[in-house]
């Protein structure tokens, strides 16, 4: 089977407005997300790229301001993000877990879930870390698709199958 799909929403109406994609793949994540976008015509936003604008030098603001307040002004963005109409958004996994209670109020989340060997990450996540957010990920989720290699076209043919056929 190449995909499979795992939905924790119990009503459709529980779905909100706002879509976060979320991946360990940053590579197919960003780009499942910004398709979906693109063909239903909605606005796109990588979390990533807003936090790195608002901060203009994250790497600076990190080190000179600290740890707590990068992680506020990263929440912040987020919030922001959410606040967007008819937007989809894509964020990775430290993201998400930094800011899990402003996407967990405001968006519908669907959880690409791809094998560790199929990752394609300049950084490499360990079997632990792995194992860790992939369990966390599928437990907060409205929706994980599973898909056992990166095809864009599709894990969308899927997303929209269960989204109701929109696409």
């Amino acid at each position: 089977m190449y995909v499979k799909i795992s939905i924790r929403v119990r009503k459709l109406e529980e779905l909100k407005e706002k879509i976060l994609f979320i991946c360990l793949d940053e590579k197919l994540g960003e780009s499942v997300s910004k398709e979906f976008a693109d063909n239903l015509s909605m606005h796109f936003a990588n979390c990533r790229e807003l936090i790195e604008y608002d901060l203009f030098n994250s790497q600076a603001v990190f080190s000179q301001c600290g740890e707590e307040y990068y992680l506020m002004r990263e929440r912040k963005v987020a919030k922001m993000a959410c606040g967007y109409e008819n937007s989809v958004m894509f964020a990775t996994y430290d993201i998400y877990h930094h800011s899990k209670e402003v996407f967990d109020k405001f968006a519908t989340k669907i959880y690409i879930k791809i094998p560790e060997k199929q990752l394609s990450n300049e950084y490499t996540i360990s079997k632990l870390n792995y194992t860790e957010r992939d369990e966390e990920l599928k437990a907060s989720a409205n929706f994980v698709v599973e898909v056992k290699r990166a095809n864009t076209k599709l894990i969308l043919k899927e997303i929209y199958k269960i989204l109701g056929g929109i696409k």
